[in-house]
């Protein structure tokens, strides 16, 4: 039952923090949202500060896990970066109001350390993602050409979020084609 209930609460925290933003959720809505008594939220997370932690550890699993799932089963580093942005494209497409939490998180985040240890976290996990490719490709600077597929990604949920709708990934994959081009 607890498990069910602290589940609830960071769905609930997740929707409300994409849709409102950080600031913008307030305890009482999430607790309504989550529909549990104010005690439970304290009980599994101790404070606001803590839900948020939790909720971007829960988001850092689920994006890191869902590209590396998009890029896993193919060969070809060129092809694999690519699968990534097929995955953009599908991301973009399910895309909450409000976007992306770590885009979010950085825009009107509250410099809490350990969040921001969490952001720095997920950077480096898909960092890595993108490193390996451009290292098998022979790029002198994986790590560089990594952060720019990195930057194209977060340019393309932007731009979503602006209206530039399902032509963002489409886009962002273009971009990327010649980041591997200037790569290889």
């Amino acid at each position: 039952m607890r498990s069910s209930r602290r589940a609830r609460l960071l769905e609930a925290a997740t929707t409300l923090f994409a849709r409102r933003g950080f600031r913008g959720a307030g305890i009482d809505a999430i607790l309504e949202e989550a529909k549990v008594a104010r005690m439970t939220l304290y009980h599994h997370f101790g404070s606001k500060e803590q839900l948020v932690r939790d909720v971007l550890d829960l988001h850092e699993a689920r994006v890191v896990g869902a590209y590396s799932a998009a890029m896993a089963d193919v060969e070809d580093p060129r092809a694999r970066i690519r699968a990534a942005f097929e995955h953009l494209a599908t991301e973009l497409a399910n895309q909450p109001p409000g976007g992306d939490l770590f885009l979010r998180y950085a825009f009107e985040g509250d410099g809490d350390a350990s969040a921001n240890e969490v952001v720095a976290r997920y950077r480096g996990r898909m960092r890595e993602l993108f490193e390996a490719p451009f290292t098998e490709l022979g790029a002198a600077e994986p790590g560089e050409h990594a952060e720019s597929i990195l930057a194209l990604i977060d340019a393309a949920r932007v731009s979503a979020l602006m209206g530039g709708g399902d032509g963002a990934a489409k886009r962002a994959l273009a971009m990327a084609d010649m980041v591997i081009d200037a790569a290889t």
